[in-house]
């Protein structure tokens, strides 16, 4: 018997867990009230995205979100805003790529 290939992996960044230390609320005008800013827990994060755990009914592919990202440090807490936009729906969560150069505000 031969032991089957694992999967490649073509991602360009690193993936790191991001703990129990860090966490996010997620906010879209498409999002319905109840769901908006809920917080969720976030899987795995790169420079350039994360993987974030939450119902896939929430969001579709292509949907533009707001992030704000929770930091605990210790005592002191750190909270980040990041334009993002859904990347991949699954059962488990959905993956989102972080937007460097958002729209600028109405």
């Amino acid at each position: 018997m031969s032991k089957s290939n694992p999967p490649i992996n073509r991602r360009l960044r690193v993936r790191r867990p991001a703990g129990d230390s860090m966490y996010v609320y997620a906010h879209s005008i498409f999002m319905k009230n109840e769901t908006r800013l809920q917080r969720y827990t976030i899987k795995d994060i790169t420079n350039k995205g994360a993987f974030i755990k939450m119902p896939s009914t929430h969001v579709h592919k292509d949907m533009q979100l707001s992030l704000i990202f929770v930091i605990q440090l210790g005592s002191v807490m750190k909270m980040h805003r990041i334009i993002s936009i859904v990347s991949r729906v699954s059962a488990d969560g959905i993956g989102v790529r972080f937007m460097t150069n958002p729209p600028p505000a109405p």
